[in-house]
Order: C-alpha cells, then structure tokens, then sequence
C-alpha cells in the first residue's frame, strides 16, 4: 500500500474515532493557510501579520466542530439522499440559518480577540455584516 493511501486510511480512522477534534485540527490549518494567502495576494497588505494569522487559527477549534454538528443535524433533518432536492434542501437551510448566524459569531469572536469594545462591535455588525452577508 502507497504511503498516501496509508495517510488516507489513517486520517479516515482518526475522523472516525475524534470526528470534532478532527474537523478542528483541519479547519485550524485551511484559517491558517487561506489567511496567509489572503495577505501575500492582497495589495493593501504591506507586511504579513502573523498574529492575525493566529487569530484566524484559533477560530478554528470552535468552527470545525460547530460545523461537523451543524452537518449533522442537516442530515437528521434531511436524511443522506445525494439527490438533488435533498442537496438544495441542505444549501438552502444552511445558507438561511447557520451562515448568518456564524458569520455574526465570527464577526463578534475576531473583535474579542483584537481587544474591541462593545460599542465598536455593535458598529462593526451595524455597518460590515450586511455587506459580508451580502458578498
């Protein structure tokens, strides 16, 4: 057996036997990743900041398992047909009640982090959540 079938079958048992700790782990590294490539493609984005990097990871261990119990429950929900009214069933709720939801989460928990008040964080959900909602 290869070496990346290997890997393969062993990250299948792992996700299996720790599925929310899994799915935190792999979430930690995509924040992490997708955050470094945003500022080294990002014009504005003079320096790379690591801790913003940081940030982004540690929203990870709260995302990968709410995400992995959200899907669960679209599969309580919906059942776990592959066809196409069950698939557009599953995007449509998720879309209408868990992506609003957690991006306002993870709009108030990145403001947290970067030492915000509670007035600057109403604006910011005033002023930048419906255009993200939107975009």
């Amino acid at each position: 057996m290869s070496l990346v079938r290997r890997m393969y079958c062993k990250y299948k048992q792992l996700l299996l036997k720790y599925p929310y700790r899994v799915q935190a782990v792999q979430i930690v590294g995509l924040l992490g990743l997708g955050d470094v490539i945003a500022q080294t493609v990002d014009p504005r984005t003079e320096t790379y900041n690591g801790k913003r990097t940081l940030k982004f990871m540690s929203a990870g261990v709260f995302m990968g398992p709410s995400v992995h119990a959200w899907y669960i429950i679209l599969e309580r929900m919906y059942g776990q047909s592959q066809g196409m009214k069950t698939v557009l069933k599953k995007v449509a709720t998720d879309q209408l009640l868990f992506a609003p939801v957690f991006l306002a989460l993870l709009i108030v928990y990145m403001q947290i982090l970067s030492g915000k008040d509670l007035d600057h964080i109403k604006k910011v959900l005033k002023n930048e959540y419906p255009l993200l909602l939107r975009d």
